[in-house]
């Protein structure tokens, strides 16, 4: 940033401001403001006679401009002092009229002599290559600037063909425009030292540091606006100011026809003796006329007159928070319009209906701040709408024709379902219509459905699993009550169980097989799973025999008396050890004995195939009594 100091010096000797002169209405006071090597200084006192001025910069160099600038070729402290001298001429004495004496003529020479320090700072722009570049700095202060600001517009009064970067300084161009929010601007700058538009007063197209205001942090009002970078303007005279700056509209007389627009922000104390003034001067150069003088007064009237008439308009404005004020002129048809907060609140015709320039000035203890400030100007005289807010705003309009249609946001779409009627503006609101089932105790309710389509169908609990074996083939709504497989419930299976409720398929795997289960039963039976009681084992029987003749005994031939015994098959194919204890008495004759009287039924091979009578072959024989005897006859 750049290093700006602003001071101000009064005379020396200890006088006091009143005091501090030689003779009356002399006084040597003056300011100053440094950027880099460059001193600005402006005399601020008083003066009266013939004025004769002497600088001394404290580095050996001299002046005697009223308001010199000087550059020092070192960094250091200075002491700059400055010498006022006045010849003032005065005549007593004489008689008055054509024949009076000539009276007394007396020339006074009066001086008063102020000094004050001068600090050169090490930093400053240390790039030659900038239009800022500081000769005397040895550390970058990161302020170097590149551009050549002044007006780049061919048609202005004021072009500079040596400018590459416009600042809005044009002037006598077509349509004009600036928004000042002052942010552009460091904290505590000085505005008019550092805008290339604003002025002084009595220096309206520089600087003059007495009357120059500087950057500051607006209030926040009970609203929560403010907070920004703003201006605040206070009266310390009697007299008002010294405060006194003035911004330029863009014309090098005034403008007389067209249209202007102005308006600014401003926030009023309600402190005792406060207010806010302003005034648009009717000339280019400030002093020459007043169009407009607007009065904020304490008791929160606003008025707005001129030098030709003390009320142009009256009314109220908000004090202690931040409002707009703006002043629409239709300069063509003279027509003042004054709103604040948007809202109209007077139109007057103006007597001297010219403007060229905006002057702020703080009255006898006055207190306010503003911001925003923002003009437009345009020769083109334009009926249209205007408000940017309007659905039929015309952008090359100039001037409000009160044909203005407020913007009714809303949904254009006569196919959604907000449709507005209403509406002139879409909002992007709009909701296509989703048909479906809207009524949420529906089965087949859908969230996202806004327009229903008769097709809900209502709730049916009941279990909605085909696994589960009471699945239900009319329900939609499971009633979480399915039985789902849980084990075996087949009973022809080895894996039943009676508690199962829904058999599965896959866990009934072992089909029941009846049949004798013991390995040592003669009919044993391998496939078979489950024991049926079946099964057989060998069985023995014992028979006594007394006879007188030879017998023949299961097969066998007996003629002589003893114990005998033979293996025979039963039908299951068991054996049967028949026993015989025989007494022959007399032996006259040989007779067949069949223990128990059995019958025999059939003849099997060994494969159970039934077949008559063959030798030398191994063969079944089974009895109606259920034994089997295995013979094997050799001829």
């Amino acid at each position: 940033m750049k290093i700006k100091l602003f001071i101000l010096f009064s005379a020396l000797f200890g006088f006091t401001l009143a005091q501090s002169q030689t003779c009356n209405n002399v006084l040597s006071e003056f300011c100053s403001i440094t950027e880099g090597s460059t001193t600005h200084f402006r005399f601020t006192g008083y003066e009266t006679g013939i004025s004769s001025y002497l600088w001394d910069f404290g580095d050996g160099n001299t002046s005697n401009l009223k308001n010199p600038s000087h550059t020092f070729s070192s960094t250091g402290s200075f002491q700059a002092c400055l010498t006022l001298t006045c010849n003032i001429t005065t005549t007593t004495g004489g008689g008055g009229g054509s024949y009076g004496g000539g009276g007394t003529t007396t020339t006074t020479t009066c001086t008063d002599f102020s000094c004050g320090n001068i600090s050169i700072s090490v930093y400053g722009c240390t790039d030659f290559n900038a239009t800022n570049y500081n000769a005397l700095a040895t550390i970058d202060d990161g302020s170097c600037k590149y551009c050549i600001y002044g007006c780049t517009d061919l048609a202005a009064s004021n072009y500079n063909p040596l400018a590459n970067c416009d600042d809005n300084s044009c002037l006598d161009i077509i349509s004009k425009s600036l928004h000042e929010d002052f942010e552009s601007y460091e904290l505590y700058d000085y505005l008019a030292f550092s805008s290339p538009l604003w002025g002084t007063w009595n220096n309206p197209f520089s600087f003059g540091c007495d009357q120059d205001v500087q950057i500051d942090i607006g209030p926040i009002d009970t609203n929560t606006n403010g907070g920004s970078k703003t201006i605040n303007l206070k009266s310390n005279l009697a007299s008002g100011g010294a405060q006194d700056i003035v911004l330029p509209f863009g014309s090098s007389s005034s403008y007389t026809s067209g249209i202007f627009i102005f308006s600014s922000r401003f926030n009023v104390k309600t402190d005792v003796n406060t207010g806010a003034y302003f005034n648009f001067q009717s000339d280019y150069n400030p002093g020459n006329g007043w169009a407009l003088d607007v009065l904020m007064q304490q008791n929160g009237q606003i008025v707005f007159s001129n030098s030709q008439n003390n009320n142009l308009l009256t009314s109220t404005y908000p004090e202690n928070i931040w409002f707009e004020l703006k002043i629409a002129v239709n300069i063509t048809a003279n027509e003042w319009n004054i709103y604040i907060d948007n809202i109209l609140i007077g139109s007057f015709v103006n007597g001297i209906n010219q403007i060229a320039s905006l002057n702020l000035y703080p009255l006898n203890d006055q207190h306010f701040w503003v911001d925003d400030i923002y003009y437009m100007y345009n020769a083109n005289l334009v009926y249209g709408c205007t408000d940017t807010n309007s659905t039929n705003y015309n952008v090359t309009a100039t001037w409000d024709d009160s044909s203005c249609i407020p913007i009714i946001l809303g949904c254009t779409d006569s196919l959604a379902i907000n449709y507005n009627s209403t509406a002139n503006t879409d909002d992007l609101s709009c909701i296509p219509i989703i048909y479906g089932c809207t009524d949420h105790t529906m089965f087949n309710y859908d969230i996202n459905a806004n327009t229903d389509d008769g097709t809900c169908v209502a709730i049916s609990l009941g279990c909605i699993n085909v696994a589960a074996c009471n699945y239900n083939t009319t329900a939609n709504t499971d009633d979480g009550l399915c039985d789902l497989p849980n084990g075996c419930g087949d009973s022809l299976y080895l894996e039943y169980d009676a508690s199962v409720t829904c058999s599965d398929i896959n866990v009934c795997i072992s089909l029941i097989v009846y049949g004798c289960t013991d390995v040592i039963a003669c009919n044993y039976n391998l496939l078979a799973n489950t024991d049926d009681e079946s099964c057989n084992y060998n069985s023995s029987s014992y028979d006594t025999l007394i006879s007188n003749i030879n017998i023949v005994w299961n097969g066998m031939t007996l003629i002589t008396s003893g114990d005998y015994s033979v293996i025979l098959a039963n039908v299951v194919g068991c054996d049967s050890i028949a026993n015989l204890s025989l007494s022959i008495i007399n032996a006259t004759g040989v007779e067949n004995f069949y223990g128990n009287n059995k019958v025999l039924i059939k003849i099997t091979d060994i494969l159970g195939k039934e077949t008559p009578y063959r030798r030398n072959t191994p063969l079944f024989y089974i009895y109606n009594d259920g034994t089997v005897e295995r013979k094997l006859i050799i001829k």
